[in-house]
């Protein structure tokens, strides 16, 4: 406000401030939001060589002293144009060595020429002033205005709409609270701070490719005189220009219909892609297929990946992992992947489909409890196969305790010689049957079905015990509705039946499943134990 007054005199500052204030809306723009747009938005001007400014509603000049200042300490050359309304604005303006280009912006004509624009626009002419700017910006020309919030937020009129649209497309905004706090003129009003990068192609094409119809419109006015020039140079004829042209514009407009199909295509296979994460399916990969040389190939690709990713999609929802054990899963997921490619997604299909899930169930359940078994009594200290056994492990049933070697790991960093005198555990993967086992005592006793696992258990530990210090005692127990666990530096972990109810019919389930059981590694009873 000081270099105001001292291009336009301090005895007529009050009565064109408050003239300007009620029929122009000025609020004058803080230097320091100014500046701090400008640096929030420097990566954007990196490649930017002499820059063309234009400040529409320039006021006293707030804004333009701040992009001088600016692009001089980028070492960047800056053209600063404005535009004002106000006379005595304009005679500030000049006597800070700005440019005035014109001085009423809703009349302004002008051709797409600036490569920076940035405004402050009567909050009640922002979308109508942003939406001129935009047109007036070079391809690769960025935009930055300062809105009402109210304007982006409540898109009440057609202009409204335009500029969220274009925000959505080429653009971002940010919302301000107090911007204007440090302001000649305070407001406490919620302000949009909006960005906007035009396209390369958009001063020339429109948004499907198609040539802009004012340029059509201005080439038919001076085709005649082109056609003149280019054939009297004696360089190349009119003929192959004109087909050059055109070329050109169909290969752009063909090219553009293609972006928007691919892109269509991607939008409406989202849903699904993000469903059937297992399967690994992209949208690109049908970009990959339509690309095919021969159509019919094409076709064939097509047909066998969608049908794998909605077979998939059906999958998911069926549960089946609640019947399904580590074992089972992969057998059952790639026998599904397999067949899904050549079977019809059709409505007999998918009844078919459905009741061999219903006969199948059972049958992986009662596979993975032989499987669990095989597993746990398979940790018994007189098995001929080497495995570290435990005198608590029976070969013939699962007893109250089951001592795991390698159910958790601990890294001790002190091993390493920096120096840390500490070390951490996790859960190991080594042994996916702890899922299983989970798995058939929630379908034993389902009360507490929903609450922690052994594995969630263990991480939940782990993440409240953090660094474990060499030599330090430390809490090395946890549980879950089911088991207490127990675990040690050394890999093992102890899990211990609570109810032993539970215990007594997963056996009986296990001894209806495996023959054998009740026999020791040489085919005899165990001592002690009743026949």
């Amino acid at each position: 406000m000081k270099l105001f007054k001292k291009f336009t005199g301090g005895n007529k500052m009050n009565r064109i401030l408050q003239h300007t204030i009620k029929r122009h809306q000025y609020y004058p723009t803080p230097a320091k939001l100014v500046k701090d747009i400008l640096e929030s938005l420097s990566s954007k001007f990196r490649d930017m060589e002499e820059i063309n400014f234009l400040e529409p509603c320039a006021g006293d000049g707030a804004i333009c002293r701040e992009v001088k200042d600016f692009f001089k300490e980028l070492e960047k050359p800056v053209n600063i144009h404005c535009i004002e309304i106000e006379e005595i604005f304009q005679n500030s303006l000049k006597g800070q060595g700005f440019h005035i280009l014109d001085r009423d912006f809703e009349e302004y004509k002008g051709i797409p020429f600036y490569d920076l624009i940035f405004m402050n626009p009567p909050f009640a002419k922002g979308a109508k002033f942003l939406l001129k700017a935009y047109d007036l910006l070079n391809a690769d020309g960025k935009l930055i205005c300062l809105l009402n919030a109210q304007t982006i937020k409540n898109p009440c009129n057609k202009d409204r709409e335009l500029v969220k649209n274009l925000i959505n497309r080429v653009g971002d905004v940010k919302y301000l609270n107090n911007a204007f706090s440090e302001s000649n003129r305070k407001t406490d009003i919620e302000i949009a701070v909006v960005y906007l990068r035009k396209p390369l192609y958009e001063n020339e094409f429109d948004f499907f490719g198609g040539i802009q119809t004012d340029i059509l419109s201005d080439e038919e006015k001076i085709r005649e005189k082109l056609k003149s020039k280019v054939n009297s140079s004696q360089l190349i004829s009119f003929d192959k220009v004109d087909y050059a042209v055109n070329v050109y514009r169909n290969c752009v407009e063909q090219i553009f219909k293609g972006i928007d199909t691919i892109t269509s295509i991607k939008n409406s296979l989202k849903y699904i892609e993000a469903e059937t994460k297992e399967f690994n399916i992209e949208p690109d990969e049908f970009i990959k297929i339509m690309l095919e040389k021969d159509q019919e190939e094409a076709k064939e690709k097509a047909i066998k990946t969608i049908r794998k990713m909605i077979w998939g999609f059906v999958l998911k929802f069926c549960q089946m992992d609640q019947y399904l054990f580590h074992k089972q899963q992969s057998d059952f997921y790639h026998k599904i992947e397999k067949g899904s490619v050549s079977l019809p997604f059709t409505k007999d299909n998918i009844l078919q489909f459905f009741d061999n899930i219903f006969l199948q169930r059972e049958k992986y359940f009662q596979a993975g409890i032989e499987d669990l078994f095989n597993e746990i009594t398979s940790y018994h200290n007189g098995n001929t196969v080497h495995r570290e056994g435990w005198k608590t492990n029976k070969n013939w049933k699962i007893n109250k305790k089951i001592i795991v070697d390698w159910g958790v790991e601990f890294s001790d960093y002190s091993k390493y010689g920096y120096g840390s005198r500490y070390g951490d555990f996790r859960v190991s993967y080594r042994r996916e049957w702890i899922d299983d086992l989970d798995k058939i005592v929630r379908k034993i006793q389902p009360e507490g079905a929903s609450a922690l696992t052994i594995k969630d258990a263990l991480r939940g530990r782990f993440q409240d015990l953090g660094k474990v210090y060499i030599g330090e005692k430390f809490d090395n127990t946890c549980e879950t509705p089911y088991f207490h666990l127990r675990f040690f530096k050394k890999g093992s972990l102890h899990i211990v039946f609570k109810n032993s109810e539970v215990l007594i019919q997963l056996n009986k389930l296990g001894s209806k499943l495996r023959r054998d059981l009740g026999y020791d590694d040489f085919g005899k009873r165990q001592k002690g134990e009743a026949a």
